[in-house]
């Protein structure tokens, strides 16, 4: 009598094949649905961040005169940013220090973009930083111990729309590829921009210490010829 055998329950390569496929196939479907998630979580972390840093603003506002500091400059090695402020970093002697009213750097940054976490307070959110751009307000000096150009100061109780007037927005930095604590004009020479990074908006903290996202056409109705950059390629409204 002949020994019988079982059929051979192995996989043929054509079947490994297909299975492969198969998988291949599921990961491509999924992987954008994956990053969508992603990107859309780091956009919330985003905002939550930009909140923190509104509240900051406030705090140092009510114990500086409604006044919010976002960038100085007097002499050469006094260059100060927001984060310098609001972080209770030395300031100038003309015009007060901060207090530790924001102890967490790292929401002074965007997680989506480079650098991802803090590691200066120049590659952060950005600022409007010279005195003459962006929105028309009264509310917009510069104490007269800063003579130099860069210097920006906001007295909250004579902005004219806080709604509307913007602290603090994603930026991208066009020498230093990277996050930039300064946005200008494009006509300035300093290549600080808007960063449309989420979804074609730019996450917007505002001067009631709300935050919104914002597009394109916002920023226009604002009245503001304001330099943006999408994509990481320079464009002007």
């Amino acid at each position: 009598m002949k020994k019988s055998y079982g059929s051979n329950s192995n996989f043929t390569l054509i079947e490994l094949l297909v299975v492969v496929a198969i998988i291949t196939i599921l990961v491509a479907m999924l992987l954008p649905a994956l990053n969508k998630a992603r990107e859309y979580a780091r956009g919330i972390t985003c905002c939550n961040n930009q909140k923190q840093c509104g509240m900051a603003f406030l705090l140092y506002a009510h114990d500086n005169k409604d006044v919010i500091a976002l960038a100085s400059y007097n002499v050469a090695g006094s260059s100060r940013s927001w984060v310098n402020y609001i972080c209770g970093d030395k300031t100038p002697a003309t015009y007060p220090a901060g207090t530790n009213y924001l102890i967490n750097r790292q929401v002074a940054v965007c997680p989506t973009e480079v650098p991802f976490k803090y590691s200066s307070s120049s590659y952060t959110y950005g600022s409007l930083t010279n005195v003459s751009d962006g929105i028309p307000d009264p509310a917009v000096f510069a104490p007269s111990c800063f003579t130099a150009a860069g210097t920006r100061f906001i007295a909250t109780n004579r902005l004219c729309k806080p709604t509307q007037f913007f602290l603090l927005a994603d930026s991208w930095h066009q020498t230093w590829l990277s996050q930039s604590y300064m946005i200008v004009l494009t006509s300035s020479p300093i290549p600080g921009y808007l960063h449309f990074r989420h979804n074609n908006l730019v996450n917007t903290l505002y001067a009631d210490g709300h935050v919104s996202p914002t597009d394109k056409s916002t920023f226009k109705t604002m009245g503001a010829a304001i330099g943006y950059n999408q994509n990481k390629v320079t464009i002007s409204f």
